[in-house]
């Protein structure tokens, strides 16, 4: 099988996720960290540094990391969902505030599969396959950016309790109904 990249390594995005913040970055090394249906998380997970300036009383850091190859026709994706200790941080743990920085990590889960199946049904174009994954992959980024504040706005960072249960049932249908396929082929026209 013929690598064509490893999208420059290992394409990683790394979702900041937590109470009001949500950004995206791009890491050079893959950081050790706990695979989305490995478990639930626990506060013992989070082994950063907490940011005495944030008001924040928890931040968690997921990542999905992406890898590509082409073989003959095939386009074949790989992606997984990572919950990333070492940048996730914890100032004061509640159950509840544990199970809302939990819905994060799924939203971002959820996210990847929905990127899994849009990229199952994509013809790619030879030569232009990294450009597309790329294009794909930020768009639905975008939109699991959106998704993730709005679940902060709308749940006031899980302190809503009806908010914040009406997102676990949405967030836990989505897990249902997506493929948890890790591994996909798309075609090349």
């Amino acid at each position: 099988m013929q690598t064509q990249g490893f999208l420059n390594c290992l394409m990683k995005f790394l979702f900041i996720l937590a109470f009001v913040s949500f950004t995206l970055g791009l890491t050079a090394q893959n950081p050790a960290g706990i695979g989305w249906n490995d478990r639930k998380l626990k506060w013992e997970d989070f082994k950063g540094m907490a940011d005495n300036r944030s008001s924040f009383k928890a931040h968690t850091t997921s990542n999905v990391a992406l890898d590509y190859s082409v073989s003959g026709r095939q386009v074949i994706i790989e992606s997984n969902c990572l919950f990333i200790p070492g940048k996730s941080w914890v100032k004061t743990g509640t159950d509840k505030l544990l199970t809302h920085e939990q819905l994060h990590f799924d939203i971002a889960e959820s996210g990847r599969r929905k990127f899994m199946d849009v990229v199952a049904r994509t013809q790619f174009i030879p030569g232009k396959v990294e450009q597309q994954i790329e294009k794909l992959f930020n768009t639905l980024l975008d939109e699991n950016q959106e998704l993730q504040n709005k679940y902060d706005e709308e749940t006031d960072h899980g302190l809503n309790e009806t908010r914040q249960q009406e997102w676990e049932m949405k967030i836990r249908n989505e897990l249902t109904n997506l493929p948890e396929t890790r591994q996909v082929e798309g075609k090349l026209r």
